[in-house]
């Protein structure tokens, strides 16, 4: 017969590394999205600024 003691330790073990991998794969996506956020902020500034040089030279 099998224990249900282990048995509820192996499925709380599960369940929590299941709940740290989540929370991994989330982290990356942020800090995926915070990366692309500032290439994008950096690109965007970067047109602004050529675009303000242009007015001030015409």
């Amino acid at each position: 017969m099998i224990d249900k003691q282990t048995t509820a330790k192996k499925l709380k073990k599960s369940a929590a590394m299941a709940a740290l991998r989540r929370q991994d794969e989330e982290e990356l996506d942020a800090a995926y999205c915070s990366q692309s956020a500032g290439i994008l902020a950096a690109t965007s500034s970067a047109g602004a600024k050529r675009e303000i040089r242009k007015r001030i030279n015409t």
